[in-house]
């Protein structure tokens, strides 16, 4: 599968925002924007959409809308041999 998981948790309750950005600057999907909750672990899903390619992705937390961090993403796509090809 193409997905990636982000795993976030926060000592504190935060307003949260993930965004994630293809490599030229542009945002492809926004993840989260909310309140998240002190000491509870957040899971969310990145699965790119039809037409987006594997390969390195930038993915923005915005904490309280002013503390940024940055972090890079590499999605592979796997892919599995096709079972009608013969082999040698």
């Amino acid at each position: 599968s193409n997905t990636a998981y982000i795993e976030i948790q926060h000592d504190e309750s935060i307003e949260l925002m993930i965004n994630v950005y293809d490599m030229s600057g542009r945002m492809i999907k926004n993840l989260h924007e909310g309140r998240i909750k002190e000491d509870v672990r957040y899971r969310f899903e990145f699965t790119p959409e039809a037409g987006i390619a594997s390969g390195m992705f930038i993915v923005k937390f915005i904490m309280n809308n002013e503390n940024v961090i940055t972090r890079q993403l590499i999605l592979a796509k796997f892919l599995t041999p096709d079972r009608n090809v013969t082999t040698r």
